[in-house]
């Protein structure tokens, strides 16, 4: 099986990459000769050219013998170098520091005002005094430690980068164990590794002075110590679960929940009743598709005629449209998207256009992959499947299944499996490429409201 993934699978891998690559070029050549709807600025054009080089350039290293410990230190390094580029050419631009990320001017903003408080007092008058809740706590007393070190902005604002730069070299190393700890090809792991840590959209992220690279650091390191403690029960190992699953409640309080219950799953699986453990989890995952809805739309008012209005939104400016598209394109998107904004800038999506579009055309060898899972009735990624299912089920029926923002936490996990079970059909692989070309450009030519 190693020798599979090594040798018979990688020059495909990398053929499939290269010919992607292409059709991306391609589509990026199409709106740039014929116009985009918004105009962009010359530094967005410059800053997708050079965060997809960026990426494509790291991505190729991955299928040579440079050791990963010096790829990921080269990574991150070059991570920083591009974000305090982006950072410079916002100022150029005449734009705000964190341009129209408008969450980052309420975090940084709140702790400039408020940072001389203790820390209790000052978590009391943020709860009082804005929205936030304990999924903002995380990112918050990131900034509250900064300042109390020097209250400076600029020195906040550049220091969270470097913290966010430590973050992603740290999920570079404990993604590349978790890929080894299942594949044991030192190749895929670079390739899994990467595929996420040199993307261009933690780029903008940590320009934009949001939490999802510190987060989805704390994210992967749960895989990981769940995974480990699944493959060898250790005391350290689950508790090491535990505290980074209680980390993330203090940045995104649904994940804690669903890493909570992969966490039960690793535990509690066995291979002597794999098959009956299937069969429970795509169950409960089923029942739980008919009773979530009821649920929510008990609680928050949500209903399916919601979540077709919001894909409405997306794309057409339909009142009520009835097509087959727009009804199914939040489940289309879960699960393959979502699609790249290469037509326009729309918050920045623009430029980190190239990892959504990664994302879409590796969709396929995500999808074989779960059915070789379930196939095999491969008790190692049982956990990982839980994690996959119910994520994937929240960005739909939460409608946010648009926004990569929201992917983000579980495409470590959609790239380990979409990498650990590639299979050589490229009749098939690039017509699939052909028909999420299709969907991208669908998605691109909507009316925009």
């Amino acid at each position: 099986m190693i020798d599979s993934i090594d040798y018979n699978n990688i020059t495909y891998l990398r053929r499939y990459f290269i010919i992607s690559l292409f059709v991306f070029i391609a589509v990026c050549l199409y709106y740039a000769l014929f116009g985009y709807k918004d105009s962009v600025k010359e530094y967005m054009e410059i800053g997708r050219f050079i965060t997809t080089f960026y990426s494509v350039v790291f991505l190729g290293c991955t299928f040579t013998n440079i050791k990963a410990n010096n790829l990921f230190l080269a990574n991150a390094l070059f991570f920083l170098v591009i974000v305090v580029w982006l950072k410079i050419s916002y100022s150029v631009s005449g734009l705000d520091v964190f341009a129209n990320s408008k969450d980052s001017y309420i975090y940084f903003n709140f702790t400039y005002q408020n940072g001389d408080l203790p820390i209790a007092d000052f978590f009391k008058k943020l709860t009082q005094t804005t929205s936030a809740d304990r999924s903002d706590y995380g990112f918050y007393s990131v900034i509250y430690f900064l300042y109390n070190i020097y209250p400076d902005k600029n020195f906040i604002i550049y220091g969270v980068i470097v913290i966010d730069t430590l973050f992603l070299w740290l999920s570079s190393m404990y993604l590349y164990r978790l890929a080894m700890l299942l594949s044991k090809s030192d190749r895929i792991s670079k390739l899994v590794s990467l595929l996420f840590c040199a993307s261009p959209y933690l780029v903008v992220i940590a320009a934009n002075g949001l939490k999802e690279v510190i987060f989805s650091s704390i994210v992967i390191i749960s895989f990981y110590y769940i995974i480990k403690t699944q493959e060898k029960f250790t005391w350290l190992n689950l508790a090491l679960s535990v505290v980074f699953i209680f980390l993330c409640i203090f940045f995104r309080s649904a994940i804690s929940y669903i890493l909570a219950l992969m966490l039960i799953t690793s535990l509690t699986v066995r291979e002597e009743y794999k098959k009956k453990y299937l069969i429970a989890i795509l169950s409960l995952f089923a029942l739980t598709g008919i009773l979530l809805p009821i649920v929510l739309s008990m609680l928050n008012e949500l209903s399916v005629d919601a979540l077709i209005y919001t894909a409405n939104a997306r794309i057409a400016e339909t009142k009520e449209s009835q097509s087959i598209y727009v009804k199914f394109a939040p489940i289309i998107s879960g699960i393959l998207g979502p699609f790249p904004i290469v037509d326009r800038t729309g918050e920045f999506a623009f430029i980190s256009s190239y990892t959504v579009y990664v994302k879409c055309s590796l969709g396929l060898f995500f999808s074989y992959g779960i059915y070789k899972i379930i196939k095999k009735q491969d008790i190692r990624y049982f956990s990982i499947l839980v994690f996959l299912f119910y994520s994937i089920y929240m960005t739909i029926i939460t409608g946010v299944s648009f926004d990569i923002r929201y992917h983000v936490t579980y495409l470590p996990l959609f790239f380990i499996v979409a990498m650990n079970f590639v299979k050589k059909k490229p009749a098939l692989d690039y017509s699939y490429l052909a028909f999420a070309v299709i969907l991208i450009f669908i998605y691109s030519t909507r009316n925009l409201r």
